[in-house]
């Protein structure tokens, strides 16, 4: 083993062998392998680290695409080399949570912001497998591994030798049946339908005699019979069974958890990932529930005027995140997004109004109803200002309410995208507050109500998110996305997202929303990505 260098010539030459690797694998399989998928294992290979890809090899193209997980064995020895190499590679490490964590294992994520997919590696430095949400056993079988390992010449990556991993797939399989399984099984659900073809992938390149002596010299004789047994098709599951229960006197020696913890345990890792799952789904995550960022969550706000695609961006984002990650979108508009229950009555007038052409269609209340020459606002009348009023102070609660949720999230490590942002430099629209005009009335009362509706515009402002992504778009391009909007009312618009401004330590990015979807939602992925 030899340290990393951190030298700039040396990142150079890891990072020419890499592309090389990766033009290599594109021959093999076009528009498949990610590039920063075998970037990063021709890194690992560059620096001498030992790792071997142990498990699900014949679908090793999905892992690389980032359909699948890349699970890859690295000696633990080297640890500290591989976390180095893979956050060189644009891999950020995630922690999972007591629930849905395992012991050495390591969760890292990478990003192809062009494809737009996450590639998820677990980093195993001990091999751990079992029951689903729950991984009991921990097998002593690491040095083993990546001593037999071989380089696969079509990928030119290390997987597990043949023999050996035939026998991991079938004590992986064995460990992980439950009496659900069975039961399914008896009453007509093929619970080995996920395992026949890659057991027969497997079986077509093993020597059957050597694969039992590994058997034998690992797991003894007894189980070594039942292990003979197995290797002859058909493949069933009273085989599977009299294999588990033959290797089980060996294997209870590396069990991890007593049965009432294990019971008590998988219990609860349950429900863990069946509320992370809800969660996942509605993009609603507000404390960690299974990958969290461990130097602190972020909140990334997508800002821009209307026609630059903010919701459509922000949920892309949040969605291809979620995929692996805790994740909150949250929607600060007035417009047809989600909304606060208080407010549905009222968007129902809105929409009614709308309906009517007293108001503009797709938005929230504005503060005037037109616009004279000059700029000035037209006269309210008394029954317009008291429905400006309700509405601009249930906005305001809703806003109260999404921010302290975006900020405790954020607290405890999840990743927040906001689709817009309060703020309190511009007044009456663009979701600036609605009552400034108040603010200097004489009556005292609407004074209060004026400066109670403005209390969260000024704490977004002293508050403000850790990214902003100002989308710029020209008067042109708007229109022509929104066409119901006038010209004079996009170019106000478009100037006022121009002079946001935000204080250190806000980092804030332009990107042009002019450009096609897929290329401006690339540009997003990659500036979003650098942020975490």
């Amino acid at each position: 083993m030899r340290p990393i260098s951190s030298s700039q010539a040396a990142l150079s030459t890891m990072t020419d062998v890499a592309l090389g690797s990766v033009a290599r694998a594109s021959a093999v399989r076009p528009g498949k392998a990610l590039a920063v998928a075998v970037r990063v294992l021709a890194a690992l290979e560059k620096e001498h680290v030992r790792y071997c890809h142990w498990k699900s090899v014949w679908a090793i193209e999905r892992s690389l695409s980032g359909e699948s997980d890349l699970d890859l064995l690295i000696d633990r020895r080297q640890s500290r080399y591989a976390q180095e190499v893979l956050a060189r590679c644009g891999f950020k490490r995630f922690m999972a949570t007591e629930a849905t964590g395992y012991s050495a294992v390591e969760d890292y994520v990478g990003l192809d912001p062009e494809a737009g997919r996450l590639v998820h590696c677990h980093v195993h430095y001990r091999l751990i497998l079992g029951e689903p949400n729950l991984k009991s056993y921990r097998l002593p079988w690491e040095k083993l591994l990546l001593d037999t390992r071989r380089l696969d010449a079509t990928t030119n990556i290390y997987v597990a030798e043949s023999n050996l991993e035939m026998l991991v797939l079938l004590v992986r399989y064995a460990t992980k049946l439950r009496y659900r399984n069975i039961v399914g099984h008896l009453l007509g659900r093929n619970w080995l339908k996920d395992l026949v073809a890659e057991y027969r992938w497997i079986r077509a390149r093993i020597d059957p005699v050597t694969c039992v002596g590994r058997c034998k010299e690992l797991l003894g004789e007894h189980a070594s019979l039942a292990f003979a047994e197995l290797l002859r098709e058909p493949l069933t599951l009273r085989k599977l069974l009299r294999f588990r229960r033959a290797a089980g006197r060996r294997l209870r020696l590396f069990r991890r958890y007593g049965l009432l913890e294990r019971r008590l345990l998988s219990w609860r890792r349950e429900v863990a990932s069946l509320v992370g799952a809800i969660h996942q789904r509605y993009l609603s995550t507000r404390h960690p529930l299974r990958r969290s960022v461990p130097t602190g969550g972020v909140v990334i706000a997508v800002i821009g005027p209307d026609g630059a695609g903010k919701s459509t961006l922000a949920r892309d984002t949040a969605t291809l995140l979620a995929k692996k990650l805790d994740v909150l979108l949250v929607y600060f508009g007035s417009g047809t997004g989600p909304s606060s229950f208080l407010r549905w009555p009222l968007n129902a007038l809105r929409a009614a109004a709308a309906r009517l052409g007293l108001l503009p269609r797709g938005r929230g209340l504005p503060a005037s109803l037109d616009r004279r020459a000059g700029g000035q606002a037209a006269r309210r009348g008394p029954v317009w200002s008291l429905a400006l009023i309700v509405w601009a102070l249930v906005l305001a609660r809703e806003k109260r309410h999404k921010l302290r949720r975006a900020w405790k999230a954020r607290d405890s490590g999840v990743i927040v995208l906001t689709d817009r942002y309060p703020q309190a430099q511009v007044l009456g629209f663009n979701d600036g507050p609605l009552l400034g005009h108040l603010a200097n009335h004489r009556s005292r009362l609407l004074r209060w109500i004026a400066s109670r509706e403005a209390a969260p515009y000024h704490w977004a402002e002293q508050y403000p998110p850790d990214l902003v992504i100002k989308l710029t778009v020209s008067p042109e391009t708007a229109i022509r996305r929104q066409p119901d909007t006038g010209v004079r009312e996009v170019k106000r618009r478009i100037e006022a997202v121009r002079k946001l401004t935000y204080p250190f330590p806000t980092a804030v990015a332009d990107v042009d929303a002019n450009r096609p979807l897929p290329a401006v939602r690339s540009h997003v992925y990659k500036i979003v990505w650098e942020h975490i």
